[in-house]
Order: C-alpha cells, then sequence, then structure tokens
C-alpha cells in the first residue's frame, strides 16, 4: 500500500505529531510513506516513517506543482489529511486548496481520508481565535465533503460515543505507552537532585505564546510565580520544566521550587521527558500532548480560568490577588476566561465539538489557574495523597483502557482502501 500524508498547519503541531505516529506504524508494516507538510512539520516525518517528504511553500502555483508531482511519482492508494479543514485557513498554512484542487482530490483514484482531532471537519462553521477583547480573528471552514471519511484521534476526541458525530474513533498507539525504567530515571536525574523529588511537565505551543505576545498579554511572565504558589502545599521538592521559546517563563531556583525553561525539542525527546513527569500541566485544553501523558501512566491536568476579573479577585487570598492585580497593570484586560490559552473559552469548543462540555470526556483533569486554595488543595492530593493517586490512576486506566479497545487507524485505513468497511461502502456513492 502507498499512502501520502498531508500536514498543513504552520503553527500547530498536534495533528503532525499524530500523524507522524500514524506514518511510523504504517512503514513497520512495509508500507510505502511519503508526506507533504507545512515547512514547521517537515521534521516529524524527517528520519522515520515516510520515505519521501515534501515541504509546500508560500506560493501557491509552486504548491500545485509539488501536489501534482507528489501524486505522479507516488500514485498514493490514500491520502490522509491532519486535517482536511486547515487546508481552508486563510493564514498559517501554505495555499494549495481551492475549487479545482478539491475536483482533482475528488477524481483521483486514491481513498481520501481525514483525521479530525477538533471537530472542524464535523461540520461547516465558523472558528473565532483569539479573546474577544483583543481579537476579531475568524476562520471559515467549508463543509468536509461527505466522500471523506473521518478518523477521529483518540486522544484527542473522547473513545466513547457521541451523540451526532461522525466519524470512526481510532487510536494511533499501542497502548498502554510505557518508557524503558533506565530512560525514565536518566530523564529524572537530569533535572532533579533527588529521585523523590516531583517534576512537573509543562509545554506551550509557539501559536500560543506568539499570539499572547502579539496582544502584549503578560500571562506568561507570571506563569512561574503563580505555579510557585499553586504547588505550595505540596511535601515535596517541585522542579517545573517548561518546553516553549527557552525563556518564556520566569526563572525560578529556590530551595523547594524551581523552574526551567526548555527551547523546543525533538518529538522523541519531548514524549520521554513528558513520561518521565509526576504530573503535566498546560493552559492549553485541547493539547494532544495532555492526552499523551495520561495514556503513558502521567497524571495530565489543564489549567483554565472560567471567571471574569472581580470574582476571582473577590474570592483571592492576598497573595495571589496581588499577582492577578500586577497582571491587571501590565495590561488591562490581562486576566480573562480561557480554556485554552489564549484563544478559546469553554464557550468556544462547545461550539466546536459538544463533547468538549464535559470536563472528564477526554481524561484530563481540569483545575482553575486562579482557584487558590481549592487548586492548591487538588495539585497536593494529586502528588502527595495516596488514596487521590490511587483515584487518579484508576481513572487513567479506565480511561486507557476505552482507548486501548478502539480500531487501530493503520486497520481503519487498510479496510478503507480494500472496501471492507460501513464507513466506506456508505461513503462511496457520494464520491461517484
Amino acid at each position: 500500500m502507498r499512502v501520502l500524508f498531508v500536514t498543513p498547519s504552520d503553527t500547530g503541531s498536534g495533528e503532525a505529531v499524530t500523524a507522524a505516529h500514524l506514518a511510523e506504524r504504517l512503514a513497520r508494516r512495509g508500507v510505502h510513506v511519503a508526506a507533504l507538510t507545512s515547512p514547521s512539520t517537515e521534521a516529524f516525518f524527517s528520519g522515520g516513517g515516510a520515505d519521501t517528504t515534501v515541504a509546500l511553500t508560500g506560493d501557491r502555483a509552486q504548491n500545485r506543482r509539488l501536489w501534482d508531482r507528489t501524486l505522479e511519482r507516488l500514485r498514493p492508494q490514500a491520502i490522509v489529511f491532519a486535517d482536511f479543514p486547515l487546508m481552508y485557513f486563510s493564514s498559517g498554512v501554505p495555499p494549495l486548496a481551492d475549487d479545482e484542487w478539491l475536483e482533482g482530490l475528488a477524481d483521483s483514484e486514491a481513498v481520501v481520508a481525514t483525521l479530525d482531532h477538533l471537530g472542524y471537519a464535523q461540520r461547516a462553521q465558523q472558528v473565532f481565535f483569539g479573546p474577544s477583547h483583543c481579537s476579531l480573528h475568524c476562520e471559515t471552514l467549508p463543509q468536509t465533503p461527505a466522500w471523506i471519511p473521518l478518523l477521529l484521534p483518540c486522544p484527542m476526541q473522547p473513545p466513547g460515543p457521541i451523540a451526532g458525530r461522525r466519524g470512526i474513533p481510532v487510536r494511533y498507539w499501542d497502548l498502554p505507552l510505557s518508557l524503558p525504567p533506565e530512560t525514565r530515571e536518566e530523564v529524572r536525574r537530569t533535572y532533579l537532585d533527588n529521585p523523590d523529588d516531583v517534576l512537573i511537565f509543562h509545554a506551550v505551543p509557539g501559536w500560543a505564546w506568539r499570539i499572547a505576545d502579539r496582544y502584549a498579554l503578560p500571562l506568561h511572565r507570571f506563569l512561574a510565580r503563580i505555579l510557585r504558589y499553586c504547588f505550595a502545599g505540596v511535601s515535596r521538592p517541585v522542579t517545573v520544566v517548561s518546553v516553549n521559546n527557552g525563556s518564556l517563563l520566569e526563572p525560578i531556583d529556590e530551595t523547594g521550587f524551581r523552574v526551567r525553561n526548555l527551547r523546543s525539542l525533538p518529538r522523541e525527546r519531548f514524549e520521554s521527558l513528558m513520561l518521565s513527569a509526576d504530573l503535566m500541566i498546560s493552559e492549553n485544553g485541547i493539547s494532544s500532548a495532555l492526552g499523551k501523558a495520561l495514556c503513558g501512566g502521567v497524571t495530565a491536568v489543564a489549567l483554565r480560568n472560567s471567571f471574569g476579573l472581580m470574582r476571582i479577585v473577590e474570592q483571592a487570598d492576598a497573595g495571589l490577588k496581588a499577582l492577578i492585580l500586577e497582571m491587571e497593570r501590565c495590561r488591562v484586560g490581562a486576566v480573562f476566561p480561557f480554556e485554552v490559552y489564549p484563544i478559546w473559552t469553554r464557550a468556544d469548543l462547545a461550539g466546536i465539538g459538544p463533547w468538549w462540555e464535559e470536563d472528564s470526556a477526554c481524561g484530563v483533569e481540569r483545575l482553575e489557574l486562579f482557584g487558590g486554595d481549592a487548586t492548591r488543595e487538588r495539585l497536593r492530593a494529586l502528588l502527595d495523597d495516596p488514596h487521590e493517586k490511587g483515584e487518579a490512576r484508576r481513572r487513567r486506566q479506565t480511561f486507557v483502557g476505552q482507548a486501548a479497545a478502539l480500531p487501530a487507524a493503520e486497520d481503519v485505513l487498510e479496510d478503507l482502501v480494500t472496501g471492507d468497511t460501513r464507513v466506506w461502502q456508505s461513503t462511496r456513492g457520494a464520491r461517484q
């Protein structure tokens, strides 16, 4: 079988990471894999999975030639997008998609499928990006054609049935994930003074800190101090290792609490660090890394803010209140509700996919960043309390068990190519 992966996003990496994992699994079966990528996602396929990797450019005509040449040389039996709706973004993707291109795609002999991480492919929709008081940027996404089957990667998509959701939930790892004990020990020795200290893994995607910087939003500048406040109740020394632009968070090196910044890491090192941690935290509530941490036995926590400034200030103690007011002095409007910082609230996410309304739908625990004592106590319990740690482990195991029972994405893709599944039978007519 010959498969072409297309990863158009030049601002995010989650979709491309999923595609790269799937490419590697197919390659181990002897499948010939090629990848047509954005410039920033090309590296995910280099040296593993794809036999051929071609990066798109900023020129539409050149990209059309690259597309035609790739299809002519590879003659793919399957074309898999990660994700198809991204092809229609007005920015952040190399220009390629238009009506003529789509007609050619429909006429190709290959099976065309797409991953659908967030729900963009479920329907035609408008998606707004950025806090409403800063940005009115909007993307208009057309309906994904009915003849393109949807593969729903879990995580991020919930493994269970969702009323009205189209597509096939799939896994793209062998679960549960594991890391060799010697690798975990080596990683922890790199960052911790003692093996029983607490290692917190934190990651900020490039698009998030760039958008925050564009609108002078200062959360990242204060985040190290907020985290120091949040982890103050933990009984052991805490080290937060944050993968970002290399200098995003204020470095802290105090007795009992440290913060260290790292630049973007190769995928293998990123995942090894993540799976060696005691806890992963992120202000990106849809982070695919949160899901992967969960599948590797690491408790995953999405930090959010559900409230406006006045309510937070009224409920905060003196220490947290001082940090919040200092943020507001730096930039009026610095504190605002978010589920995915700094672009989406919970309502925004629910508009994309209603399953995001369920806090536990994807197995990730959600805590208020400005939640004061409640957040402090919950983090302490997750790290120190044997009973709560056991409960968290059982919840992870339940989620991972549900995900492990899903069909493997590569099996579903092979069935689509051979025409053996009900999804392919039901979509083939629409294409013809």
